[in-house]
């Protein structure tokens, strides 16, 4: 065939595929347009039958763009038709990630009527499919899903186990098992292989604040040299686990992990004591501010704030102008932990730091303080270069809930799409705030 020849017939396959996309895009606005009117309606119902069909039908189209797939399935998940399930179920299976993906938030949104057909999936022979389906379980909170959550625990694929673990704390947590049970799988799941489900269950432990567990977490923090897969240690989540127990029996291995050769351990333990909340921990602290490591130093200015001595006041303010901006930004953390009105005057000057992570720092710190003193600083800094800054400046002006920050607010939602949606929550605390008291 000539070259000419071939090149027409391109074309035209091309012309004839951009069509179909087209058709296809126009049938799934359209019925997601049905979607959002029904959503906003009086009436509760889900879409109509033939937008279930339709975008089934659409979805299990291998020959349709995967774009338009994955669409159909997080409008099948909009429809909020129980039916939905079936096809989204299926979709777990699909070998594009993004189609996987949005069938599982379809399923998410589908709540209880999906769970049914997420028991089933579980039990898929792919590990991906049944990682997907377990994590849709894990997030859709019901008593039925308690059974294959705890079966997902002994899941050949850490994968699946993974979001597994940490369902078993939500559920327990919300009441949804009993925590007695709970506790005894997570101190279980502290022995796996696998350091990002140990790191979960250590986790977990600490939200359900298990004290049953101390001395399996104790071991941990002193053996486990595993991490998650975002480098997280194992010994990290034991720290702050024996912290948020606030139970003083944790207050002597924490002490001693912060004498480590490990600057991990030291790092966790610095953390971990200041969640303890016990004085004797204020010395040991102090000395860790000569740590050689610049995050453990980093670590014990957190763990000081949190403490709450005010004897801390001092050395918080001199690490305020340390020559390290990551410790300058710690340390305004640690103030506004700390809570000391007297910080206010030296954090409001921070807020014009030649480093962005600390003026953020600073922002945050004046929110933390509850001080309507800080109102104008953090008004001028919602005109900072920097969105993180203008960020946290909006979100303290929020906490302040004074009306005089308004105005500044408002036009900054008008001209900032990136910090539009923090914006919108300030001026909404702050107008349904009864007191505006100056």
């Amino acid at each position: 065939m000539p070259d000419h020849l071939n090149e027409a017939a391109l074309r035209a396959e091309n012309a004839r595929l951009r069509r179909q996309n087209a058709a296809l895009a126009t049938q799934l606005a359209a019925a997601l347009r049905r979607v959002g009117a029904l959503s906003v309606g009086a009436s509760g119902e889900g879409g109509e039958p033939e937008d279930l069909t339709r975008l089934a039908r659409t979805l299990r189209d291998h020959d349709a763009p995967w774009e338009v797939r994955a669409a159909a399935a997080e409008a099948l998940g909009l429809l909020g038709d129980p039916q939905a399930a079936r096809p989204l179920a299926r979709a777990l299976a699909d070998s594009n990630a993004a189609i996987s993906y949005a069938a599982e938030m379809g399923l998410r949104r589908l709540g209880a009527a999906a769970v049914p057909a997420l028991i089933a999936t579980s039990r898929a022979n792919l590990w991906e499919t049944r990682w997907r389906a377990i994590s849709a379980l894990a997030a859709v909170r019901d008593p039925r899903a308690v059974e294959p959550l705890v079966a997902a625990l002994a899941d050949p694929s850490a994968q699946v186990t993974r979001p597994a673990v940490a369902a078993i704390g939500l559920y327990a947590a919300v009441g949804l098992m009993p925590t007695e049970r709970a506790i005894a799988l997570l101190r279980a799941a502290l022995r796996h292989d696998d350091g990002d489900v140990r790191y979960s269950a250590a986790s977990a432990l600490g939200e359900l604040r298990a004290e049953v567990a101390l001395p399996d977490l104790v071991a941990a923090l002193r053996t486990d040299t595993g991490r998650n897969v975002c480098g997280e240690s194992v010994a990290e989540a034991a720290a702050w686990a024996l912290g948020r127990m606030r139970d003083l029996r944790a207050l002597e291995p924490l002490l001693e992990a912060l004498q480590s050769e490990r600057w991990n351990l030291r790092w966790a333990a610095a953390k971990g004591l200041g969640l303890l909340g016990d004085v004797r921990a204020l010395e040991p602290l102090l000395a860790a501010l000569d740590d050689d490591d610049a995050s453990v130093r980093a670590k014990a200015l957190k763990g000081l704030g949190l403490l709450g001595d005010s004897r801390a006041l001092p050395p918080l303010l001199a690490h305020l102008r340390a020559a390290d901006a990551d410790i300058r930004a710690a340390a305004a953390e640690a103030l506004g932990l700390l809570g000391d009105r007297q910080a206010l005057a030296h954090l409001a000057p921070a807020l014009a730091d030649e480093d962005s992570g600390v003026r953020a720092s600073a922002a945050e710190a004046l929110g933390n303080l509850r001080d309507r003193r800080a109102v104008a600083p953090l008004i001028a800094a919602l005109e900072d270069a920097d969105a993180s800054v203008r960020y946290d400046a909006a979100t303290a002006l929020g906490q302040l809930r004074d009306r005089r920050a308004l105005p500044a607010l408002e036009a900054l939602r008008e001209r900032d799409p990136r910090t539009r949606e923090i914006v919108a929550k300030a001026i909404q605390r702050i107008q349904q705030s009864k007191q505006n008291d100056t």
